[in-house]
């Protein structure tokens, strides 16, 4: 019995360890998984069902769009919590089903619904509406979208807002013509509105002229136009033979049958000119032979003053005769000296550069630059109007670019706005969407940008690249980007 009842009690002592050693585990575990470790991380990324909508206040004055889709977020912490929200322009309504959720370790996806209102007074063009998600701050502009966090994302809800539904446009607006001629005018009217219509079309301010002989009709009194169609109608005037010199304008107006407040109008300007009379002339041989000379040495005066290559030719005409000099006296020339370290310091320099840097006679500069050029000290190519010099060892790079404007001035954007979007460089510019693209897709095959893809949006970036302002010239600086180079 003693034996017995002292196992019992061994057996007692032995469960209430194990009891106690299982709390500890289980209360140490719960600390891990709460404590934040090195590395964890919070991603997401949001999903619309449909995008984008078109609000046309042609067809009602008070509009709702309704959007859903849904938002997946991957988190390494035990807990975390994600807010929400909808960021759209001021003066406008909006909802969203989801406020503020609370997802644990692993992959958590939520759906969403929600609703814009836009306000009647909102501009005819594209509207960004940003659905928007954040384990950082529950204020959108409290957080910064230009660096891109993984733990913040959204998306962009385009609303094409259309209060007006006529688009008209003129093939010119003026016109010169002779008196008893007839001219035509053309016209294209475009609906862009999201229901077909019919458009009326009248010509204002047409009386007078009509009292005076002038001959006005139309091809066309009205057009009926489903959404986003285009058609073409011509106005001819013919002019009477007495009208007397001047500027006569009318005026076309293109209205929406089925919404009042859609209307757009074109002033038209017919110049009336009288024929040049020429009268008869004699050649005079000697006036013309004399009028050639003088015109070859103004032409030839205009190029050798207005090119580097043909100035250098000009001052090589009055230099003094070339001297042979010992290799070990070229350089020793104070002069000389200055000159080839500027091009070893900056090759591809070109005359006008060197010698302003470093302050030179223009006949000065011009003779130096021979003598190194012959004694095999640089050398030399012509880029256009510019002759630029190089140490006689160096590549020459093969390829440089010229950039057309629009080009230039979409590189600038970037170079100013690192980051910066396609969609706001088409707005920064007031250019089309298209042709942005377009020329960054160029700047980018010529390595001058590089494009990077942050969720539903690009991000660009100035690429390997010098930019010389003052000769508008992108020059590559290393020779693995000039392999990849295109001429633009």
């Amino acid at each position: 019995m003693l034996v017995f009842k002292k196992s019992t009690n061994t057996q007692g002592k032995m469960g209430k360890v194990f009891i106690f050693s299982a709390l500890i585990a289980l209360a140490l575990f719960t600390l891990i998984l709460a404590a934040p470790a090195s590395g964890q991380s919070t991603s997401i990324s949001i999903d619309l069902d449909q995008n984008p909508q078109t609000a046309d206040f042609t067809v009602k004055s008070d509009i709702t769009i309704s959007l859903s889709g849904n938002v997946t977020i991957s988190t390494e912490s035990a807990t975390t919590t994600v807010y929400f929200g909808i960021h759209a322009p001021d003066g406008w309504e909006a909802y969203l089903s989801l406020d503020e959720e609370t997802v644990y370790l692993g992959t958590t996806i939520l759906d969403f619904q929600g609703e814009v209102r836009p306000s009647t007074n909102s501009e005819q063009k594209e509207h960004d509406v940003y659905i928007w998600a954040s384990a950082e701050s529950r204020d959108y502009n409290g957080i910064d979208w230009g660096s891109s966090p993984t733990s913040s994302e959204r998306i962009g809800y385009p609303i094409d807002i259309i209060i007006n539904r006529v688009k008209l446009i003129t093939g010119g607006l003026k016109e010169t013509t002779l008196p008893d001629s007839t001219i035509v005018h053309s016209f294209t009217v475009t609906n862009v509105g999201t229901v077909s219509d019919i458009f009326f079309i009248r010509i204002l301010n047409d009386e007078q002229l009509k009292d005076e002989g002038w001959v006005i009709t139309q091809s066309a009194e009205n057009l009926s136009l489903a959404p986003q169609e285009t058609k073409t109608f011509y106005v001819e005037e013919h002019i009477p033979q007495d009208a007397p010199v001047g500027d006569y304008q009318v005026e076309v107006l293109v209205s929406s049958q089925g919404h009042a407040g859609s209307t757009s109008s074109q002033s038209m300007v017919t110049k009336v000119r009288l024929p040049k009379i020429q009268e008869p002339f004699e050649i005079d041989w000697l006036m013309i032979i004399s009028v050639g000379f003088v015109g070859t040495g103004i032409g030839l005066a205009a190029f050798f003053a207005a090119t580097e290559i043909g100035y250098l030719s000009l001052l090589s005409l009055f230099l003094p005769l070339y001297v042979r000099l010992k290799k070990k006296d070229v350089l020793s020339h104070f002069t000389r000296g200055q000159i080839f370290g500027y091009i070893q310091a900056n090759p591809g320099a070109h005359y006008n550069a060197i010698i302003q840097y470093l302050g030179l006679h223009n006949g000065v500069g011009a003779y130096h630059l021979q003598v190194l050029e012959r004694e095999g000290y640089i050398k030399s190519l012509r880029d256009g109007i510019y002759k630029r010099f190089y140490p006689k060892n160096m590549r020459i790079p093969e390829k440089r670019l010229h950039l057309s404007r629009i080009q230039r001035d979409i590189l600038q954007e970037i170079q100013k706005h690192p980051g910066v979007s396609q969609k706001q460089v088409s707005k920064l510019l007031d250019e089309s969407k298209q042709v942005v693209n377009y020329n960054v897709k160029i700047l980018e095959s010529a390595q001058l940008i590089r494009v990077e893809r942050i969720g539903r949006e690009t991000a660009c970036f100035a690429g390997s690249v010098k930019y010389i302002p003052d000769e508008d010239i992108f020059e590559v600086t290393d020779e693995k980007s000039s392999q990849h180079v295109m001429q633009i």
